[in-house]
């Protein structure tokens, strides 16, 4: 028939989003060039009642140099799927 399979699709994208997910958002970072939208960087943290250890998926970087100084504003999500 060649046409498409609607209900397939619908399975597969389920499949690929339909998960926890965590973000992240840190501000005021050292800065450092590499980092950028679509890399993916270790995260651990131990916030008492949480601890996370995985990597993130850099979803949007702004890099800012004022004074000399490099800092960067990160906003980053994952899953389980990245642990």
């Amino acid at each position: 028939d060649g046409g498409v399979d609607l209900h397939a699709q619908a399975e597969q994208l389920l499949k690929q989003y339909n998960h926890k997910t965590r973000s992240l958002r840190i501000t005021g970072v050292l800065g450092d060039v590499t980092v950028r939208a679509g890399c993916m960087l270790p995260v651990s943290l131990n916030l008492g009642d949480i601890v996370h250890n995985s990597y993130l998926i850099c979803r949007r970087v702004v890099h800012t140099w004022e004074q000399g100084h490099h800092r960067m504003d990160i906003e980053m999500a994952g899953g389980d799927r990245f642990a």
